[in-house]
């Protein structure tokens, strides 16, 4: 188990990785913890997904149906009138 700054300096650190921002040295040390510890290999995988499925999300970002939109603005705009 990691300590609390561990875990912070282990989010930075695979962040990093998934940038391909790593030292060749820091990235072979980093794969090499990966191999050997299995909550931050299945932490590492699971941030990797997340990031994965953001990035899928935001290139296909379709935009509302304007009748969808305007009745959004409309209820939006209805409740800000009732807190008044």
């Amino acid at each position: 188990m990691h300590s609390q700054a561990e875990q912070f300096q282990l989010y930075e650190l695979l962040n990093a990785l998934l940038d391909d921002e790593l030292s060749p040295e820091a990235r072979a040390q980093l794969e090499v913890h990966l191999c050997e510890c299995e909550s931050c290999r299945s932490f590492f995988e699971s941030l990797r997904q997340t990031l994965e499925l953001y990035h899928r999300l935001d290139e296909h970002n379709p935009a509302l149906p304007h009748a969808v939109e305007e009745r959004l603005r409309r209820f939006i705009k209805q409740k800000q009138i009732c807190k008044s």
